[in-house]
């Protein structure tokens, strides 16, 4: 028979609030450089924008190679999985073969 653990009542929350902390912790350094993307002038700390922009998006696309460098990420970053998908298959085969005899 098993017994059930009786928890006191500030437990339960407890861990509530230290993975809530925890979370917007780990969270902060993706969420500050979409913030401060959005806003019209740069800055080092992170603040709520009074007016939020798209302008410093169009002036990066405007400039450079930044429509290359983009689909160049892409790419490299998805390209693997499509690459090695034939390959495993092909490398399967044999032994697909020899199991079903």
């Amino acid at each position: 028979m098993t017994t059930l653990r009786h928890t006191a009542k500030w437990e339960l929350p407890s861990i509530y609030l230290v993975l809530v902390v925890l979370s917007v912790f780990c969270q902060a350094p993706l969420i500050w450089p979409v913030v401060t993307a959005l806003t019209p002038k740069a800055q080092l700390y992170l603040e709520v924008p009074r007016e939020i922009t798209l302008d410093n998006f169009v002036t990066a696309f405007q400039r450079g190679q930044s429509i290359t460098l983009l689909v160049n990420s892409l790419i490299y970053a998805g390209g693997p999985p499509y690459w090695q998908l034939p390959s495993a298959l092909w490398e399967g085969t044999p032994f697909r073969v020899l199991t079903s005899r």
